[in-house]
């Protein structure tokens, strides 16, 4: 995404992106995770402890964001050098973005269900410290750790293939494309453009998002089950009530996270590449 920068620069700016976006948004995240719960909003938590799960997205965020950054960038490189006729159209923004997601979901999806456990649980629940619940959700093995991985995924690969065409268009024709010197304009730009192509997907991708938090929360019901059954089981509950249950949440936080990260990114970015550069 943005400017031509070294790989090192597009890792590095991926690592402060993570911590940019997911420490100050993680409340909203939780209401969303929590009113998606099966067992309610209110018996979740509610509008208590909002703060929990914060110790495994610090695990996730910085890896997860510097895996996607650099793996995009990657992406779109090679899209470029051996595949000429697809550079700049939607197909190759939306092939690297999918692919970018599905490298870091090796590293998302074990964290994300640890999270979402202690979330759900609210404070009254079972022991929800960072240690207790890993050993809680690791004591089913791998299958446990990785519960919903086929439904995380399909939700970041359709995510991305929505997002990135859309992002990289509004970022070709916003009135500042033209002054590649413009930093500080570049990185309000890649904020606007970050936020409006996050919130467009994200509230496009929530009945997916329900779907992948019922298989994390409920590993027995949803067991050996993928997300096609998944929706159809939501959908037989409460129709497309159920299936966009947290949409607000959800787009306001998606929203601002991609506000924030491709800000964030941007901004580092540049500031990197001019250091390493040097």
């Amino acid at each position: 995404a943005g400017t031509a920068a070294p790989p090192s620069a597009e890792f590095l700016a991926g690592l402060a992106a993570g911590v940019a976006v997911d420490v100050p948004l993680h409340p909203l995240d939780t209401l969303k995770t929590r009113l998606q719960a099966p067992e309610g909003f209110a018996a979740s938590g509610g509008m208590r402890g909002l703060w929990g799960g914060l110790s495994p997205v610090l695990l996730r965020a910085l890896p997860c964001s510097a895996i996607f950054f650099s793996t995009y960038g990657l992406l779109q490189r090679s899209a470029s050098q051996h595949l000429p006729a697809l550079r700049g159209t939607p197909w190759c923004d939306a092939a690297a973005g999918a692919g970018a997601n599905l490298s870091a979901c090796f590293v998302r999806v074990p964290c994300e269900v640890v999270k979402q456990h202690m979330q759900a649980k609210g404070p009254h629940g079972p022991d929800t410290a960072l240690a207790a619940t890993a050993r809680r959700v690791a004591g089913g093995g791998i299958r446990s750790l990785y519960a919903g991985f086929g439904a995380t995924v399909g939700r970041e690969l359709v995510f991305a293939a929505l997002q990135m065409p859309l992002f990289e268009e509004l970022m070709r024709r916003q009135p500042l494309s033209g002054d590649p010197q413009g930093h500080s304009d570049r990185v309000l730009c890649s904020t606007v453009c970050g936020g409006v192509s996050g919130a467009v997907a994200g509230a496009a991708t929530t009945p997916l998002d329900v779907a992948k938090t019922r298989m994390m929360l409920d590993t027995e019901r949803w067991e050996g089950r993928g997300m096609r059954h998944a929706m159809a089981d939501l959908y037989a509950e409460g129709g497309a009530k159920t299936l966009m249950r947290g949409a607000v949440p959800r787009t306001a936080y998606v929203g601002l996270s991609c506000a924030l990260c491709f800000g964030a990114f941007e901004w580092s970015k540049t500031l990197l590449s001019q250091v390493l550069l040097c």
